[in-house]
């Protein structure tokens, strides 16, 4: 029966997770930066790399929803947007477990805001790891979940469209935020607390 559901309804259950991982990362971006500009906690460059990768995730299934679009999606494409998420993941682990270990003295409060009794770096770490575990999963079952060409809803093409131009604004102030943070210098403060453009 589940094998009945998959061959019906698979491609278009690929075809909404992928979209579900982008809009799920915009909704973490959008989270830090709301930190940023309403409780003025600037990123420091451990939480800036932690961005980026976010960002570098998300390249993998707009990677796969493009050419899905094109009508180009095969299966080494397919393979190739989760590699990309998959590789994007670790490199984010590993600037989040970095955040983490620098923080885990007994004494040490942690850096920046907490949500849900969690750091925000923390919180980091357990969505790469969600990714890779996605991302394997979506590999493991490709022959079902690799979204096809097909006729699908407008709704879901038009709710696609507007993920991917919200990824793109968010990447834009995201740039925007690291120049005004950065300003004319080479690199960012380890505890930044002022928008270097604007001193």
């Amino acid at each position: 029966m589940i094998q009945n559901l998959l061959k019906k309804y698979g491609s278009l259950l690929g075809l909404l997770a992928n979209t579900a991982v982008v809009g799920a990362f915009l909704l973490v971006l959008w989270g830090s930066l709301s930190a940023q500009f309403l409780l003025h906690e600037l990123p420091c460059p451990l939480c800036v790399l932690q961005r980026y990768s976010m960002l570098l995730v998300c390249l993998g299934p707009i990677y796969i929803l493009i050419n899905r679009e094109r009508g180009e999606l095969d299966l080494q494409k397919y393979m190739i947007g989760h590699g990309i998420s998959i590789i994007s993941a670790l490199l984010g682990m590993v600037f989040s477990a970095r955040q983490i270990l620098l923080h885990i003295g007994p004494n040490d409060t942690g850096y920046g805001g907490v949500f849900l009794g969690y750091h925000f770096y923390t919180w980091s770490f357990i969505t790469f790891v969600i990714v890779i575990i996605y991302a394997a999963i979506m590999l493991l079952f490709s022959d079902n979940l690799m979204p096809l060409n097909t006729k699908s809803n407008k709704i879901i093409d038009f709710g696609i469209k507007i993920v991917l131009y919200v990824f793109l604004f968010t990447v834009a102030v995201i740039f925007l935020a690291i120049v005004a943070e950065l300003g004319f210098n080479f690199k960012l403060p380890d505890d930044p607390i002022y928008y270097e453009l604007f001193r």
